[in-house]
């Protein structure tokens, strides 16, 4: 609230003088994995783009931010698309087992072995980090995703995800299933 009414007037006078073009807001999604912060913002309707926390581990903004950025005509940035826990398994297990234990993945619906064997043993998924980039990019109501790295190769193999056909829709189901109940997890 503060926010809004200390700063908001300013920025859009700002706007006015042709000084910045567009209003945008970002959540800390390590610190507010619920998007808490962005619920209250959006419908607000002050600003034209949103960055947001996204990706399979934990998919609340689907429900939570989208429909509202899409009712207030608010873009979207997904940040945390590919995070440590998508690309480093051991990050993986520990996340899990985590959410094992507070309930938010029930116990023994995951392979203790493999957690995401059904995705990575799937013939049209290359890797975890692409097929987590497709989940990403074909959710109503994303506008972008974010992708980085210091290296060509990961840049062009990270091109070639978003750009590729969204994932199987028996895999969404699946991840969905797996992980639609988490929403204390960003993924680090």
């Amino acid at each position: 609230d503060y926010c809004v009414e200390e700063y908001v007037p300013v920025l859009q006078q700002q706007i006015q003088l042709g000084k910045t073009r567009y209003l945008g807001i970002t959540e800390n999604f390590r610190q507010d994995p619920t998007h808490e912060m962005l619920q209250g913002a959006v419908p607000v309707g002050c600003f034209d783009v949103a960055m947001v926390g996204f990706n399979f581990l934990n998919a609340g903004a689907r429900d939570q931010v989208f429909p509202d950025c899409l009712r207030h005509d608010v873009g979207t940035q997904v940040m945390h698309a590919v995070r440590r826990a998508l690309s480093n398994p051991a990050v993986l297990m520990q996340n899990i087992e985590q959410l094992i234990s507070t309930g938010e993945i029930e116990k023994g619906v995951v392979n203790n072995d493999d957690p995401l064997k059904f995705l990575t043993g799937h013939p049209g998924v290359k890797s975890v980090i692409e097929a987590a980039y497709r989940y990403c990019r074909y959710e109503p109501g994303v506008s972008l995703v974010l992708t980085g790295t210091g290296s060509v190769d990961h840049l062009t193999s990270n091109v070639a995800a978003l750009t590729a056909p969204p994932l199987p829709d028996e895999l969404m189901v699946e991840m969905d299933r797996v992980f639609g109940k988490v929403t204390s997890a960003s993924g680090d």
